[in-house]
């Protein structure tokens, strides 16, 4: 099920968002109040917009996944993950 996730969340962003400008800069201007609550509320790097999508297609679905209020990863055997700074968010799916 982690492979999949790795799988799922690099698609949600390349599905989300497309570059308008040829600057790739990540630009902080403010900082964020409130955390998102979904994938399409995650801020996009300077230069980027969000595609419109069908309410029905599959690109809105995995831009309307919840995220966890808590962003911490752990393993199968439910022991954290060493290395905490190399996620932004974690999707609120079952695993089973």
């Amino acid at each position: 099920m982690l492979k999949l996730l790795q799988i799922i969340l690099p698609i949600s962003f390349c599905v989300s968002c497309n570059n308008v400008s040829k600057e790739n800069e990540i630009s902080i201007s403010k900082i964020e109040t409130k955390p998102p609550t979904k994938i399409c509320e995650i801020p996009l790097p300077k230069g980027f917009e969000r595609n419109k999508q069908d309410s029905t297609s599959f690109a809105f679905y995995l831009q309307h996944i919840n995220l966890k209020k808590d962003n911490t990863v752990y393993y199968y055997d439910g022991s954290k993950k060493i290395n905490q700074t190399l996620h932004y968010a974690v999707m609120d799916i079952p695993v089973g």
